[in-house]
């Protein structure tokens, strides 16, 4: 039983960790990077939003996320830039259309960011 406690510790560490990387993230991208089901994510991000480390909701295909603390917070205040690296990060990781839409660094209330998916070209048939 404690192992099952220490996983479930590790599994919301990595999704706050995935999430302080990229800003924001689907359940989807979530679910395939840690391996879970949807259901199992949503029962850590629930857990996350308990606590309050997170908020996330979905709005038609986008999804967004709150991040209430900022992971380099020194070096934002020093160089902004790093919000933007961050955000491609996320990018990266999530596949999406990713946007900082909200942030602790312009005074508000967390960093949110908005995922989107992307849309894929059609395939060609021959």
């Amino acid at each position: 039983m404690v192992t099952t406690n220490l996983h479930l510790q590790s599994t919301r560490q990595s999704i706050l960790e995935y999430l302080q990387r990229q800003g924001r993230a689907t359940v989807k991208e979530l679910g395939a990077l840690l391996g879970l089901t949807s259901t199992g994510i949503r029962q850590h991000l629930t857990v996350l939003e308990r606590d309050g480390l997170v908020e996330w909701q979905q709005q038609g295909e986008e999804y967004y996320i709150d991040e209430f603390t900022c992971p380099f917070p020194k070096v934002a205040e020093q160089d902004p830039a790093i919000c933007a690296l961050h955000v491609d990060f996320v990018r990266l990781l999530s596949g999406g259309d990713t946007r900082l839409t909200q942030s602790l660094l312009r005074g508000q209330r967390a960093c949110t960011y908005r995922i989107r998916p992307v849309d894929k070209p059609a395939s060609v048939t021959r």
